[in-house]
């Protein structure tokens, strides 16, 4: 994953087949230097890159699959077909580990034992109903998706809600569950703010993650801007008025 950020090529000289071996397509970015640099604002884009990775991975449904070593920012150097290297290139590296990034991984492992709905049994994916089957996705604006929002493809934001009162497709049913997951991204190379949904039941967010360099402010409860490459998990409970 450090690689993913890191690479915009492979660097597979090292396996003596001149670089042609491996996917030439890495669908990775170095964000201005390629491999390693001191570069404070590029190496920031990255970390926040990694930690937008991770929290995607392990809040989605199904079961996650994170290689050894993502967590705590190891590198192959940009050898994307390490198959021959029994050498550091390919070894754990027990001295160079990101402890924020494991310790980020591990709030991310929490959260995902803590909150039942991000481990549905069945699949849950039904854009045409609003909350059915505990699902809705939303733009920046605070509107329900429609097929006309799915097809711009100049929008690099999405909001998703995600609830466990399944087989419910009207909001304001009762419940089967108390809680829900609102979660914000923004993948554009300039910020954004976001209307957060305003739902029968489900107001009061509140901030459990995010992918900032610092905490952002929720302008009363209804407003809030993500910076570029970043996204934002908020929780709520389901209340009656």
């Amino acid at each position: 994953m450090h690689d993913l950020v890191s690479y915009q090529q492979r660097h597979n000289l090292a396996n003596g087949e001149e670089n042609r071996d491996g996917h030439q397509e890495n669908c990775s970015d170095n964000y201005g230097v390629e491999g390693e640099t001191n570069d404070e604002e590029i190496n920031a884009i990255r970390d926040r890159q990694k930690r937008n990775l991770l929290t995607c991975l392990l809040l989605s449904q199904g079961v996650p699959m994170l290689l050894a070593g993502d967590e705590s920012g190891q590198s192959q150097q940009g050898n994307n077909n390490a198959y021959c290297q029994d050498n550091p290139i390919g070894w754990f590296d027990w001295d160079v580990i990101d402890w924020s990034l494991v310790s980020y991984t591990s709030q991310l492992i929490n959260l995902r034992k803590r909150f039942p709905m991000l481990c549905h049994q069945a699949f849950i994916h039904k854009p045409e109903a609003l909350f059915d089957n505990g699902l809705a996705w939303f733009n920046r604006q605070g509107e329900v998706m429609t097929k006309s929002h799915w097809c711009e493809h100049h929008t690099r934001t999405l909001s998703v809600i995600i609830t466990g009162n399944l087989g419910h497709a009207d909001i304001g049913a009762e419940p089967e569950s108390t809680e829900a997951l609102l979660l914000l991204i923004n993948v554009d190379y300039q910020s954004h703010t976001f209307t957060l949904p305003q739902l029968a039941h489900l107001k009061h967010w509140h901030c459990l993650i995010h992918t900032q360099s610092s905490e952002p402010a929720v302008d009363n409860n209804q407003q809030v801007t993500l910076i570029d490459r970043s996204l934002m998990l908020f929780h709520t409970e389901f209340t009656k008025e």
